[in-house]
C-alpha cells in the first residue's frame, strides 16, 4: 500500500470513527421540540389570560392536537428536511404557512364537533401568536446546529464518485463552493483513458474499477455518484452492471449542476426539471385568501363611518358617481375594475386618456385631496378583496394602458401579476407611492414589488400592514 492510500485509508477509519449524528433522530428531535412548543406556549397563554396553569385542561389539549397536526402539515410540506432546515428565511414562510393551515383546521374541528368548551378568545389570540415564535425560534436554533454540525463533518454521507474527469471536476467545485456540504467524497474511479490524476479529485483514487468495488466491499460504503453524460446510456449501462454486486445507492448528477436547486417533478415515471413555479402554493394561497376575507370583513365593519361621511362628502362637494371604477390589471394579467371613491371632477373622470394624479392636480376636489392625503379613497377597496380580485397586501394594481406600454419597456413587469395585487405593497411602504414620472422610477417600483412576489410570507404581509397604518399620512399621494 502507497503512502498516498495509507493516508486515505486513515483518513476514512477516521471519519467512521467520529461520533456521526443520526439524522432521523435530529430531525425527530426538532419535530418533538416544535410540540412541546406549541403547548408550552398554550401554558404561557392560559397563565397570560387566567392567572393560573393548568397540566390537563381542554386548552392543553387542544393545543397537543394542534401540534400533532402542525409537525404533519410541516412535514408534507418537506419542512424537515436537512436542505431546508438550512434555509431560515424559506422556513419562516413555510412554517408560518404551516401554522395557519393548522389554526384553521384546529378552529373547524372544534366548530363542526359541536364541543361544549367555550375557548377564550384573548387565548387563541396569545397561544397563536406564542407559539409562532417560539416555532420560529426553533428553527433559527435548529439552522444553526445543523451548519455547525456540517462544518464538524457530521450528518455528512460518505460517497464514492465515478465519472468523466471534467465532470467529476465540475462536481467536486461545486461540493467546495459550498458552505456545507451534505456528503463527502472518499474514493473516486476517473473513466478518462487520459487522466494525469493529479489529485484534483476528492477521495482515494482506483485506477480499476473492480479494484474500487472491492475496496467497496470491505469498507461498507453505501452510495455512489455518477458524473457523466446522461446520453452516454451504454456507459452508464456498463458501470451498473459492475456495481451490481453491492448493496448500494447510485444516482447520477445532473447534466447541469446550475439546475441542481431546482425541483425534481415526476410525470408519471419520468423525472423532469421544475424550472419555475407559481410563489404561491396551494396551501398558502388558501392562508392568504382567508386572512383576506377574514380582515377585510372586520375592517368594512370598522371603517363603515369614514366610509358612510365620505359618501356624504362627494354627493355634496359635485355631481357625479360616488364611487370611481377603472379596469386593472390583476392576477394572472386578467382585467378587473377596481372601486375608488371619486376624487376627481366628473368631466375629468370621464377624460378617455389614463392619467396618473400629480402634485396639486387641478382635476382633483378638495374633499378628493384630504381622502387621497389619508387614503380614504381606497377603502372601497376592500369589497375587490371581498370579491377576490384583489388581497390586501400585494402590487398595486396598474391601469390596463400602463400595463400595457410598460410591460414593453420592463422585461419584468408582467412577473408583478403571478399575485394578487393589493391594496398596499411593498412598494409603498418603502416610499414608491404616487405619480411615476420616469421608466427609472416604475422600474424601482416593480423591483420592489418583485421582491415582495419572491419573498412573499404571512409575516411580510403583516409588516406591510404594519407600516401601512404608521404611513397612513403620505406626502406623496396625491
Amino acid at each position: 500500500m502507497s503512502l498516498l492510500q495509507q493516508a486515505h485509508e486513515e483518513e476514512y477509519n477516521a471519519f467512521r470513527m467520529e461520533k456521526a449524528w443520526s439524522q432521523t433522530f435530529f430531525l425527530m428531535l426538532v419535530q418533538l421540540a416544535d410540540i412541546v412548543s406549541i403547548v408550552f406556549a398554550a401554558h404561557i397563554a392560559l397563565f397570560f389570560v387566567f392567572g393560573s396553569l393548568a397540566p390537563v385542561s381542554p386548552y392543553i389539549l387542544l393545543a397537543g392536537f394542534g401540534g400533532i397536526v402542525f409537525v404533519n402539515i410541516a412535514k408534507h410540506r418537506r419542512s424537515y428536511t436537512f436542505d431546508s432546515l438550512r434555509h431560515f428565511i424559506h422556513q419562516v414562510r413555510s412554517i408560518s404557512t404551516s401554522w395557519m393551515l393548522t389554526l384553521l383546521i384546529v378552529a373547524a374541528i372544534v366548530f363542526f364537533t359541536a364541543t361544549e368548551e367555550n375557548y377564550a378568545r384573548l387565548w387563541i389570540g396569545v397561544w397563536a401568536t406564542g407559539s409562532l415564535g417560539l416555532l420560529i425560534f426553533n428553527r433559527a436554533v435548529a439552522r444553526s446546529v445543523v451548519l455547525s454540525a456540517h462544518r464538524a463533518g457530521r450528518f455528512s454521507k460518505p460517497v464514492v464518485l465515478i465519472g468523466n474527469r471534467e465532470d467529476c471536476l465540475r462536481f467536486c467545485d461545486y461540493l467546495n463552493s459550498h458552505p456545507a456540504p451534505t456528503i463527502r467524497v472518499i474514493a473516486h474511479h476517473i473513466l478518462d483513458e487520459d487522466d494525469r490524476g493529479d489529485g484534483a479529485v476528492q477521495g482515494q483514487r482506483f485506477d480499476a474499477l473492480p479494484s474500487l468495488v472491492a475496496w467497496m466491499q470491505d469498507h461498507d460504503v453505501g452510495s455512489v455518484l455518477l458524473a457523466m453524460p446522461h446520453r452516454d446510456e451504454d456507459g452508464i449501462s456498463s458501470i451498473l452492471t459492475r456495481l451490481r454486486c453491492l448493496p448500494v445507492d447510485v444516482d447520477l448528477i445532473p447534466d447541469t449542476i446550475r439546475y441542481s436547486q431546482r425541483p425534481i417533478v415526476f410525470i408519471n415515471d419520468l423525472p423532469t426539471i421544475n424550472m419555475m413555479s407559481s410563489p404561491l402554493p396551494l396551501g398558502a394561497r388558501i392562508a392568504k385568501r382567508s386572512i383576506d376575507i377574514l380582515l377585510s370583513g372586520i375592517m368594512i365593519l370598522m371603517l363603515s363611518p369614514i366610509m358612510i361621511a365620505a359618501t356624504l362628502a362627494i354627493r355634496l362637494e359635485s355631481p357625479g358617481p360616488i364611487i370611481f371604477r377603472q379596469g386593472r390589471s390583476g392576477f394572472n394579467n386578467r382585467a378587473f375594475t377596481v372601486y375608488k371613491f371619486r376624487t376627481m371632477r366628473m368631466a375629468e373622470v370621464e377624460d378617455k386618456e389614463v392619467r396618473q394624479a400629480q402634485r396639486n392636480d387641478p382635476r382633483v376636489t378638495r374633499c378628493g385631496r384630504i381622502m387621497r392625503r389619508l387614503s380614504i379613497d381606497e377603502l372601497p377597496q376592500l369589497f375587490n378583496v371581498l370579491k377576490g380580485d384583489m388581497s390586501l397586501v400585494g402590487p398595486r394594481p396598474h391601469a390596463v394602458a400602463h400595463t400595457e406600454k410598460y410591460s414593453t419597456l420592463i422585461d419584468t413587469y408582467l412577473e408583478r401579476h403571478k399575485v394578487k395585487p393589493g391594496i398596499t405593497g411593498w412598494a409603498q411602504v418603502n416610499g414608491l407611492r404616487g405619480e411615476t414620472r420616469t421608466l427609472e422610477k416604475m422600474a424601482r417600483r416593480v423591483e420592489y414589488d418583485l421582491h415582495y412576489v419572491e419573498n412573499w410570507s404571512i409575516l411580510l404581509d403583516v409588516k406591510i400592514l404594519f407600516l401601512t397604518a404608521l404611513r397612513i399620512i403620505d406626502k406623496e399621494a396625491y
